[in-house]
């Protein structure tokens, strides 16, 4: 899914377990036409993406909510839907 990948310095994220993996490349990520992730940094010892929401909400200028089923981005200034997914168990999909 990356494109524009590039090879990094190493960079450490830290996991909800405590535990540090390192990030070892750069690159962007179409989720759908609206939505353009950039400096995604890829970790090759996840199995999952990740998306760092504070991030994406100061990138896009955006707000995201979370329900019991569902998570949908909207753009705060028109309020018009960026994306939404399905939500199973904690996880959007």
């Amino acid at each position: 899914m990356l494109t524009n990948l590039c090879n990094i310095p190493p960079i450490p994220v830290s996991m909800p377990n405590s535990t540090i993996v390192f990030a070892s490349k750069r690159g962007s990520v179409r989720l759908n036409d609206n939505l353009v992730l950039y400096d995604v940094l890829y970790v090759p010892s996840l199995n999952n993406n990740l998306i760092y929401i504070a991030q994406l909400i100061e990138d896009l200028c955006c707000s995201v909510t979370f329900t019991r089923m569902s998570c949908v981005i909207q753009d705060l200034a028109t309020k018009t839907l960026i994306g939404s997914r399905e939500q199973r168990k904690g996880v959007c999909f």
